[in-house]
């Protein structure tokens, strides 16, 4: 679900751009509403895809969001599990969307506009 796909897809849906350097093959960094945020697309373990407290729903996906300090971390699995044998010790792998950054607003707002992406 996520091979090919761009991290940065999202960015004209919300107005902004990202410098060449912070736009990489599964991840996208770039300034919105005055935070700087990181976006990765990933294929992570279901106990660090669900890491943190249910945040809100978009559809039928839950958003988990974590925080250590000043840092905010928002995560959605964005497809189902890998076939059984990508399954290592903290559960199967899925395709997921991390993001992080300071603005609690900023993030949730990233999250839902990135997740019409993923219908």
């Amino acid at each position: 679900m996520l091979t090919g796909a761009d991290p940065c897809a999202v960015l004209p849906r919300l107005g902004v751009t990202a410098e060449p350097a912070q736009q990489r093959v599964s991840s996208c960094t770039f300034s919105y509403h005055g935070d700087e945020i990181r976006l990765a697309y990933e294929y992570s373990a279901e106990s660090l895809a669900t890491a943190g407290s249910p945040a809100f729903t978009v559809g039928d996906r839950t958003v988990y969001r974590d925080a250590a300090d000043e840092l905010r971390f928002y995560n959605v699995a964005v497809g189902p599990p890998l076939a059984s044998e990508n399954r290592g010790s903290l559960g199967p792998r899925l395709p997921a969307i991390s993001l992080t950054g300071k603005a609690d607003a900023a993030l949730e707002d990233v999250v839902r506009q990135l997740l019409t992406l993923f219908p």
